[in-house]
């Protein structure tokens, strides 16, 4: 008979908590990079208005559209309920695919090259919130043995 006890749980939420600050922590180093990062004002005078607005557009808008729905999956992953991992790893995955269309851009890390720095990071803080992500996983689906005795 499998004996279980309340820290399986908790140590599931807690990874689950992890995931999710270290998610958050990675869209945040992608923003600050976006916004705060050192641009070099001859590339950016370079790029006409229709370069421009096509980092706007292609880049600076999906960041801030995107932030939302990400803080929102952040932010719930940190209730008990609903235990789902599917929209972290969706976040994770969405961190990641971002990150590669800043590195598509190659016109924006010229004009910010600072940016690499921030974004190689965010990348780096995504993949690792694997680990703590499928650790949870796996505490869910096999939940370790506890021993009962009676004394």
């Amino acid at each position: 008979m499998r004996a279980t006890s309340s820290t399986p749980g908790a140590l599931r939420r807690m990874f689950k908590a992890l995931t999710a600050l270290m998610v958050a922590a990675a869209w945040g180093a992608l923003g600050y990079g976006l916004v705060f990062s050192l641009p070099d004002v001859n590339a950016w005078g370079e790029l006409e208005a229709g370069g421009r607005f096509g980092i706007n557009v292609f880049v600076y808008l999906p960041y801030y559209a995107l932030s939302l729905p990400l803080g929102a999956v952040a932010i719930v992953s940190l209730f008990p309920r609903p235990d789902r991992m599917f929209p972290l790893a969706g976040a994770m995955g969405l961190t990641g695919l971002f990150v590669f269309w800043i590195f598509a851009n190659d016109f924006l890390l010229v004009a910010q090259p600072e940016l690499a720095r921030y974004a190689i990071v965010g990348l780096g803080l995504a993949a690792a919130a694997t680990v703590p992500l499928l650790t949870a996983h796996h505490l869910k689906a096999h939940p370790p043995l506890v021993s009962s005795r009676n004394s």
